[in-house]
């Protein structure tokens, strides 16, 4: 809204001026069954707390069990979890997911990826030969360009001699970003010697 607002629409950057979205298998599986351990652990302190309620008070919870259950698998198994993970954790080639021209995109544009998006769609070839696995879950990233203008209201626009290039991938080490990776609730195990496929 304030570049829709305040930037010369023919002659404003825009820094970042694209971004990209990218998406890897990754082998983490200690950390998946952290979060997996926690929420054991989060339930076995609910039992513990629903049980002592009932006998000093005669209160019985029961009745938000199945929220509190909810809540527990939306932290600890169902969001993503911030990872600093090691190059050697991307188990196939990461796949662009979404692109942004920062001087265009909308609101909307930023708000994920629809179903019937040309980049909704991707597989993933994990090599047996190289990776030993297993496949813990989906690792997330991005990139950040600083560059000229490329879309066609901005052909007059300042040119940036010396464009620059953030990536936020396992690839490139420590960022205070890191990435964002989406555990399965169970792991994929990959075969020795074959490839396997994640559609």
């Amino acid at each position: 809204r304030a570049r829709d607002k305040f930037l010369k629409p023919a002659t404003g950057l825009m820094f970042p001026s694209h971004t990209t979205m990218y998406l890897a298998p990754v082998q983490d599986d200690e950390e998946r069954k952290a979060g997996l351990n926690e929420y054991a652990a989060a339930k076995s302190d609910w039992a513990d707390f629903q049980e002592t309620t009932m006998q000093v008070y005669g209160v019985d919870m029961d009745i938000l069990a199945k929220d509190f259950d909810r809540e527990q698998k939306e932290y600890y198994l169902w969001s993503s979890r911030w990872r600093e993970l090691p190059d050697e954790a991307v188990l196939a080639e990461p796949k662009a997911i979404k692109h942004l021209d920062m001087m265009t995109c909308t609101i909307e544009d930023s708000k994920g990826i629809a179903p019937g998006d040309e980049m909704a769609r991707f597989d993933f070839d994990v090599d047996g030969v190289k990776c030993h696995g297993p496949v813990s879950g989906f690792a997330g990233w991005f990139t950040a360009d600083f560059k000229s203008r490329t879309d066609e209201a901005g052909s007059n626009a300042p040119k940036i001699l010396n464009p620059s290039f953030l990536s936020t991938g396992p690839e490139n080490g420590y960022t205070h970003w890191g990435q964002q990776v989406f555990y399965f609730h169970s792991a994929i195990p990959l075969l020795p010697g074959e490839t396997t496929r994640i559609t």
